[in-house]
């Protein structure tokens, strides 16, 4: 049943991490920022400030208050639903798809974007016992690197990755690229692109909603 489980988590993981990969080439494609990565978009202030444009510095400085809002948004609800994830997904749901029918090119719709990311962020931060973070993939790919050195150098360390953190970072990596490659195709085809990452957000929750349901009942 365990075995059953951190699958599961596994590809809840990959899941929210393509939704991501969405949002952000999306967010990137309309609006010149991203939607997720605000280590992206704090480098693009700075540049904005030095090249003394402060409207577009102001513009860019929003998405991340945005994402900080929703990654407070996102904590709180956790915390006052007791560890539950489902009302926190279901928000985020909600904000992709105001996003998606808002105007793809304005402030509003990558600031919803940007909040639903933030969400996303904080309403659950650890897969299969490992602490992954869902909307970057910076952190995974370092410590995908790290268990491959800690694998091969013959390591004995107790913070050595497990191999089974180490699937998890790859695969999560490679779900954000995945992620962007679909939204980059999608963005030719319809406007509407974001339907598909809120639908596979809400896929996802209703499903850990499931589970962890029966969790629950489990332990009684």
């Amino acid at each position: 049943m365990n075995e059953v489980r951190d699958r599961f988590q596994g590809v809840a993981a990959a899941t929210l991490c393509a939704a991501a990969g969405m949002a952000d080439a999306i967010g990137y494609v309309n609006s010149d920022v991203f939607a997720a990565n605000m280590t992206g978009n704090t480098v693009l202030v700075g540049l904005s400030l030095a090249e003394g444009q402060w409207l577009l510095a102001f513009e860019r400085a929003s998405t991340v208050l945005a994402f900080m809002a929703g990654a407070i948004i996102g904590r709180g609800l956790l915390l006052g639903q007791r560890g539950r994830v489902l009302l926190p997904f279901l928000l985020e749901v909600v904000l992709i798809l105001g996003s998606a029918v808002s105007d793809a090119r304005g402030v509003v719709s990558v600031a919803l974007i940007a909040l639903a990311m933030g969400v996303q962020s904080t309403a659950m931060a650890r897969f299969r016992g490992v602490a992954v973070s869902t909307v970057v993939v910076t952190s995974s790919i370092a410590r995908l690197c790290e268990a491959f050195v800690d694998r091969y150098s013959g390591a004995r360390r107790k913070h050595v990755v497990p191999t089974t953190g180490a699937a998890l970072f790859a695969s999560c990596w490679l779900a954000y690229g995945a992620g962007a490659v679909l939204a980059g195709s999608l963005l030719k085809l319809s406007a509407l692109s974001l339907v598909i990452p809120a639908m596979m957000v809400l896929v996802i929750t209703l499903l850990l909603a499931w589970e962890e349901r029966r969790r629950r009942h489990a332990a009684r």
